[in-house]
């Protein structure tokens, strides 16, 4: 009670979701190439990317743009969770190269193995976690923006674009994303510039360096 009063509901919330799942990320190598390690600090790079976005662009979500962040990638830890084989499947059909690029289709290759993405599993937990819309959203529509629902697009477009600039600086788990390139619909809806990618890009590593050890 005395940290809702001191922080707020929202603030306490996050630190809450964010510490609880913090431990589910954190198992050893699936297979070569792949460790769910990764998935941890991919998602604590894109949480980091997507608060400064979001700070950047003057928006007052910062905290929620974090946490979404931290959280998009949660169905392939459900996939992990659900048949430990077939995502060992997924990843030789990925084929990451020896600097961890994939080589395949991420989405295709979950959709021949499970019959789905991690994007339906994130979402489909959400809802039965009864995250708030907005987070569910996030996990269900992160690499296609555009299916977002109304009062979630903004922040399915910041995590999107987190999701991109955390990818380029290599920081974790990128298999699932053959393309960097932001969706052109996200750069003109979050109004993104170059200048603003770059100020984001410059801060990122130390910003999530600290997210790590907040979280560790």
């Amino acid at each position: 009670n005395r940290a809702i009063v001191l922080l707020g509901l929202n603030a306490v919330k996050n630190i809450a979701i964010s510490a609880s799942l913090t431990k589910m990320f954190k198992t050893g190598h699936i297979c070569p190439g792949f460790a769910a390690r990764d998935l941890w600090v991919h998602g604590a790079g894109t949480g980091a990317a997507s608060k400064l976005l979001a700070a950047e662009l003057g928006m007052a979500l910062t905290d929620q743009a974090f946490l979404a962040g931290l959280i998009h990638d949660l169905g392939v830890i459900v996939e992990l969770q659900f048949d430990r084989n077939k995502i060992i499947e997924v990843m030789d059909i990925v084929d990451p190269d020896a600097q961890g690029n994939p080589r395949g289709d991420m989405l295709a290759a979950e959709e021949q193995v499970f019959g789905v993405t991690h994007q339906e599993f994130g979402k489909a937990l959400c809802e039965k976690w009864r995250f708030p819309k907005s987070l569910s959203d996030v996990c269900g529509h992160h690499h296609d923006p555009a299916g977002a629902t109304e009062g979630s697009i903004t922040l399915v477009h910041l995590v999107h674009a987190g999701d991109r600039i955390a990818a380029r600086h290599e920081l974790g788990f990128r298999l699932d994303l053959h393309d960097t390139s932001i969706h052109p619909q996200t750069t003109e809806m979050l109004g993104l510039t170059d200048q603003t990618i770059e100020t984001v890009s410059e801060r990122l590593v130390e910003a999530t360096e600290e997210v790590m050890v907040l979280l560790s």
